[in-house]
């Protein structure tokens, strides 16, 4: 009896032994499959991410070669000169490239061409007090027409309080020691001051210019979503919105305009 339970015990053993055995093999070889795996994804992504990418680089930068390399892949007749597109060589590749540019280029001017403002051909509208189009504003006005200074903020207090303790402080009035008027000189020079501006500041900003140094410059002209003669207020359409955001396209707007019509009046 002895001996049948030992060898009972033996036999059992040796099979949870082996089950054992069979399930870290099990395991080193599930290990093994993951890990390949895991290699050959790293793998593929390096090669997208850096072979594919170089030969889109190469097919730019030498189309020439591109369009070599498609010759063997059969393509349509062209219904208009009926040239295969496999038929081009290295030699005439640059000359149908540049062809094709050049239609895409002229479309694209036909299209701006249609278009009218400066939303096409870059011809900047220029509207009067009434928002009619196709006004030409008159750079010389305020000069010719000054405006008598008025006191546009109430400050004239500020110039009650003596030397560097009003509102320009010490630092400043020393600054403003150093401001010296040019004397008037007689010349041929023309200058043109333009601003840009909107309806809001005419009353005050605007018109302190148009009292004070606009009828200084040979040219004077605002920038501005109203038209307003006595100001030098001109209102010009230009690209996007009327907000602050936006103020370079009316500053793009604002020297088509005076290429377009002050070319030849003025220098600078």
């Amino acid at each position: 009896m002895r001996n049948n339970n030992n060898c009972r015990r033996v036999t059992r053993k040796r099979k949870n032994g082996k089950e054992a055995s069979t399930g870290r093999l099990l395991q080193r070889v599930i290990l093994i499959a993951i890990g390949a795996t895991f290699i050959l994804v790293f793998l593929s992504s390096a090669y997208v991410v850096s072979v594919i990418p170089e030969k889109k680089h190469q097919e730019l930068i030498n189309p020439t070669t591109a369009l070599h390399n498609n010759n063997n892949k059969e393509q349509p007749d062209d219904k208009n000169n009926n040239v295969k597109k496999n038929d081009v060589t290295p030699n005439n590749a640059a000359v149908v490239i540049e062809e094709a540019a050049s239609t895409t280029v002229a479309k694209e001017e036909e299209e701006a061409a249609k278009k009218e403002g400066p939303y096409g051909n870059e011809a900047v509208v220029a509207y009067d007090a009434n928002g009619n189009p196709g006004y030409i504003h008159d750079p010389y006005y305020v000069k010719n027409h000054p405006l008598p200074f008025t006191d546009s903020f109430n400050q004239s207090h500020i110039c009650d309080d003596p030397p560097g303790q009003g509102r320009e402080g010490p630092a400043g009035n020393r600054g403003l020691k150093k401001i010296k008027i040019q004397p008037v000189v007689n010349n041929d020079v023309k200058l043109l001051c333009m601003v840009y501006s909107y309806e809001g500041n005419h009353e005050t900003l605007v018109r302190a210019i148009a009292e004070t140094y606009g009828p200084h410059c040979d040219g004077f002209m605002v920038a501005s979503n109203v038209t307003d003669v006595t100001i030098g207020a001109v209102h010009l359409g230009h690209r996007g919105l009327e907000v602050y955001g936006n103020m370079w396209s009316k500053v793009r707007a604002m020297w088509i305009y005076a290429h377009e019509h002050y070319l030849n009046d003025f220098d600078w």
